[in-house]
């Protein structure tokens, strides 16, 4: 302790040593960033009309069984977040390299998870309907118009702060009457979609379709 108060009395040597140990912080904090993941939104031309296929993720997965989304995951190694959208397209869908066409990146956000998830846009040439089972239950392709004519319906959530029994209510004032905070969550559906499409999903779809119309 004497040491550190010794060491703040030197005011010049000492804020450049702890300017050094903030750079130094920095540097370690940015090796601890976020995972990072990337979705692709896939068109599919029918009949010269375009359409917007999901995935139904196998039951057997162990995250998010059964639920509908777009093809994804996480960035690997040195690629990028658009190399991974390509990547993990190609291996969910059974696609080659060349049958992707990349239109735009859509959005960058925080996803469920809290890693940095990058969306795209893009669209399948000569889609045959295959996917790998490993990962893919089925897959969902459906007309854009659609959704253009059915608008996500949003549902208010609460998030709020649940402590832990062996917390120290005792430290804080009004103990376990404390007002925590509460952050208000929109959570988006689309009625009669079958299995149901909500969530992150359901929010990039919907996203994508104010985009299209003009909206954002």
């Amino acid at each position: 302790m004497y040491d550190i108060i010794r060491y703040m009395n030197n005011h010049t040597t000492d804020e450049q040593k702890i300017a050094e140990q903030l750079r130094c912080f920095r540097e370690k904090k940015e090796t601890l960033k976020p995972k990072r993941a990337a979705v692709l939104l896939p068109l599919v031309y029918r009949n010269g009309e375009p359409n917007i296929l999901f995935e139904v993720r196998a039951k057997d997965l162990v995250i998010q069984p059964g639920e509908v989304c777009f093809p994804g995951g996480g960035v690997e190694g040195d690629e990028t977040p658009l190399e991974a959208a390509v990547r993990e397209t190609m291996e969910e869908l059974l696609v080659r390299k060349e049958q992707i066409r990349i239109i735009g990146l859509m959005d960058v956000f925080t996803g469920p998870r809290g890693q940095e998830v990058s969306a795209f846009v893009g669209a399948l040439d000569d889609y045959e309907g295959g996917f790998s089972t490993d990962e893919v239950d089925s897959v969902i392709i459906t007309p854009l118009k659609w959704f253009m004519e059915h608008p996500a319906v949003y549902y208010r959530t609460v998030r709020t702060v649940v402590p832990g029994e062996d917390f120290p209510f005792g430290l804080v004032p009004g103990g376990r009457n404390y007002h925590w905070g509460k952050e208000k969550h929109l959570v988006p559906f689309y009625p009669g979609t079958d299995p149901v499409l909500w969530g992150m999903t359901a929010r990039l779809t919907d996203l994508f379709m104010k985009i299209l119309k003009g909206e954002l």
